[in-house]
């Protein structure tokens, strides 16, 4: 969808979106870039990207040429809601918000954290379509055959929660007993011009140790394998992707130990057999390396796979890093050999280049996302987002853009 979409958006609620006379720049927009999802990267000229970021009252969308590299302005357009969705000073939440988009329309699916609701906007009609009870966290969200479907953790169970957008008619089915926190879950991507599987991935920490479990949403059926990547009780990050009927799944484990982070990578079919399970370090150092205060030490934080763009027969992996003492940045790794082929830093120490990743549909472009180093929403800092080409990492099509309180 192109520029037209984003004006048939205009058609949102009036309590849904501020009006434009009225809010000037978005309240928040230094810190919105945190949480950054790409919507479309166009192969035309001229080529433009359109993503969505939230702002501390709602959501913005931007559409910008792949030239401009001026500083980011006006929003295309801001939905406004009647409650935060995103708490202060917390880099770590998941993402509490999607915007999802197909042929048939375009809907915004967002949690608010005070009442547990998850709310289903369809942002062509501009009305509420379906609200889900009880939510503590949204994990991810796809259209799939022209249904919404959402997953959703409700304290220590996993949900699938499915939305007929024409009606607003909701089917739910709980998939799995997570148990206590950490847990994260994810759907299972397929490569570009495939079918989604109907699957999902969940990973566990029980006493020190990951779990990984493959559901099947067809059969409602859950395979449960133990992995062996060490943990130390920080939160869980997870991707998957299906490759010729077997998941390869990374799990990030951002803080596993005081000073360095790291991504585990596994693959098994649907029998619970194991392949392999290897582990990403940050800048390719091994695990007994001590290099305390140098390692990027939320390295696996965020993670996607992209398209295969070394042509090695496996999908690439994004993987975003921040710390306290390194360059945020953001690698491109080969997960056959689970080796950084090239790396994005970001230009300057304050910024959290790598605090958010989102791949385009067609799997080729990445765009990262961050903000002020500390407490983003509360200093007049900048914000700053890149566009990442996957087969032409080491050449960035948009450097840099940043934004400012004036």
């Amino acid at each position: 969808m192109k520029i037209c979409t984003l004006l048939a958006i205009g058609a949102v609620l009036s309590a849904l979106q501020a009006k434009p006379g009225e809010r000037g720049q978005p309240d928040g927009l230094i810190g919105a870039l945190r949480h950054v999802q790409l919507l479309e990267v166009t192969e035309q000229e001229p080529r433009t990207m359109r993503f969505a970021t939230a702002t501390l009252t709602g959501v913005a969308l931007y559409e910008r040429t792949l030239s401009d590299r001026s500083v980011l302005g006006e929003p295309d357009q801001v939905i406004e809601l009647g409650f935060r969705v995103l708490p202060l000073a917390t880099w770590g939440d998941r993402v509490p918000w999607r915007v999802l988009e197909s042929g048939e329309g375009s809907w915004l699916v967002v949690l608010d954290r005070e009442s547990e609701d998850l709310v289903v906007h369809d942002l062509s009609r501009g009305e509420e379509v379906a609200r889900l009870r009880q939510v503590t966290v949204l994990e991810d969200a796809r259209v799939r055959e022209g249904r919404l479907e959402v997953l959703v953790r409700r304290d220590e169970t996993l949900d699938l929660a499915v939305v007929e957008p024409a009606g607003g008619a909701v089917e739910q089915t709980m998939l799995i007993d997570t148990g206590p926190p950490p847990a994260t879950a994810c759907f299972v991507t397929s490569p570009p011009n495939t079918p989604a599987p109907e699957a999902a991935v969940v990973a566990t920490n029980e006493r020190g140790q990951v779990f990984a479990t493959c559901v099947d949403l067809s059969a409602h059926r859950a395979v449960r394998v133990a992995t062996q990547f060490p943990r130390s009780g920080y939160p869980l990050y997870v991707a998957a992707r299906r490759v010729d009927g077997t998941d390869l799944i990374a799990i990030g484990t951002p803080m596993f130990s005081d000073h360095s982070g790291r991504v585990g990578l596994v693959a098994f079919d649907s029998e619970g057999r194991t392949g392999i399970e290897r582990f990403v370090f940050p800048y390719g150092w091994a695990e007994d390396d001590d290099r305390s205060g140098t390692w990027a030490t939320e390295y696996g934080r965020t993670l996607a796979f992209t398209v295969d763009a070394d042509d090695d027969g496996h999908p690439d992996l994004a993987v975003g890093a921040t710390g306290e003492s390194v360059l945020s940045h953001v690698d491109i790794v080969t997960s056959a050999e689970c080796t950084s082929r090239a790396r994005v830093v970001s230009p300057a120490y304050w910024y959290r280049t790598g605090s958010s990743i989102s791949v385009d549909p067609r799997g080729r472009y990445v765009l990262t996302g961050g903000g002020f180093r500390t407490y983003p929403e509360l200093l007049d800092g900048p914000a700053e987002a890149v566009l990442i080409d996957v087969q032409r990492p080491d050449d960035p099509v948009i450097t840099s853009f940043l934004s400012q309180r004036p």
